[in-house]
């Protein structure tokens, strides 16, 4: 616990007072020059513990502030650490049963993305006492707060930790009594499966819980063999057609879930979760790729016909920066003019001034952004 979390200090810390005196940065950028760890408003977690389960994955215990506003099972969190000078961010869900607001402990797994910034830090290079940004929980793939008769759940690789929260409540809470529950968990092979120990030990202690493995790369090592078929809904859990699904995976598992479960018409059953939107591919005329004014830096990129972000970047700009595909909102600045494209949804904008993000928009015609 650090000093701030004591109440009295919390509360002089959150005065009008003091948010007046430390205009316009704000307290906490104050606060961050003495501790990292520091903070009344944002959310920061210090490592306590990392347990690197692969070579290419960790679990990484943080202990929260009291700006931590708790979380419902499924639900992810903003990672942010500075890496080379710059602060990079990525959506993690949290593993963690839910908790409530103030200091607590949450847990998440990192899955090393080859070429990657941010996760192979956070894997390799991490370590206990280190301090992470983190936002407050979001996202709406959550465990029904009400009794539900049939659950499936079925997680590809990292994919599996939301549905991990999941399994731990319904353990935790005792629900299995009046539900049941099919946890359906994709990996390569035994020794890439996340939590593996502990979801066998789930299942043979407690009556409800049914576990399926898939090994994708070694047959006969699971109960499933390859990558996903519709066939595997059936064998894993013959109840499927009547249970609520929630699935979690890479954009290719998920699509072949998808196109399962749509093909039986129970798609008004089907909860996902994804951090990797598909980026739809528009029809551009090359008129419409304009100049991209940067206002505060006087700098301008011509004919771009790229992201706003990748316009600023082979201009030697610098902005912050997370997910770069339009989740975190890290990367939000103001278009003062112009209209752009949002690449995920297809919108065009109109010309008045916006917040927007710069790594899901492109100019069409000419764009001016305070950057």
């Amino acid at each position: 616990m650090t000093i701030i979390d004591r109440p009295l200090v919390h509360r002089l810390l959150t005065s009008p007072l003091v948010g007046t005196l430390t205009a316009p940065h704000g307290v906490d950028r104050y606060l961050e020059l003495v501790d990292p760890g520091m903070a009344v408003h944002d959310v920061r977690g210090r490592v306590l513990h990392i347990e690197r389960q692969t070579p290419t994955t960790a679990t990484i215990t943080v202990g929260v502030n009291r700006a931590w506003s708790g979380h419902r099972a499924g639900q992810f969190v903003r990672v942010g650490a500075t890496v080379d000078g710059v602060t990079h961010t990525r959506c993690y869900s949290i593993e963690s049963t839910p908790t409530g607001p103030g200091p607590t402990t949450i847990a998440f797994s990192v899955g090393e993305v080859p070429g990657g910034t941010l996760s192979p830090h956070l894997v390799h290079e991490l370590r206990p006492g280190d301090v992470l940004r983190l936002s407050p929980a979001e996202g709406d793939f959550v465990l029904p707060d009400e009794a539900t008769p049939n659950l499936v759940l079925l997680g590809a690789g990292t994919g599996i930790t939301p549905l991990i929260a999941m399994v731990r409540t319904l353990c935790a809470t005792g629900r299995l009594a009046r539900t049941d529950a099919t946890l359906v968990a994709y990996a390569a092979t035994p020794e890439d499966q996340l939590h593996r120990n502990e979801l066998i030990h789930l299942a043979a202690e407690t009556p409800g819980l049914r576990v399926v493995f898939g090994c994708t790369e070694q047959a006969g090592a699971g109960d499933l063999d390859g990558l996903f078929t519709p066939d595997h809904l059936g064998t894993a859990a013959p109840q499927w057609r009547d249970a609520e699904l929630f699935v979690c995976g890479g954009r290719p598992f998920m699509s072949a879930v998808s196109a399962a479960v749509e093909a039986e018409g129970r798609l008004d059953h089907l909860h996902t979760e994804a951090f990797a939107p598909a980026f739809i591919a528009f029809p551009t005329d090359p008129a419409d790729n304009g100049t991209v004014e940067f206002h505060s830096s006087r700098r301008r990129a011509t004919d771009v016909a790229t992201s706003i972000l990748e316009a600023a970047e082979a201009q030697g700009l610098q902005p912050a920066h997370g997910c770069r595909m339009g989740i975190c909102h890290t990367c939000t600045r103001t278009k003062l003019a112009g209209c752009v494209r949002n690449l995920v949804t297809g919108e065009v904008s109109g010309p008045e001034a916006a917040e927007i993000q710069i790594c899901v928009n492109a100019p069409v015609g000419d764009v001016v952004i305070d950057l």
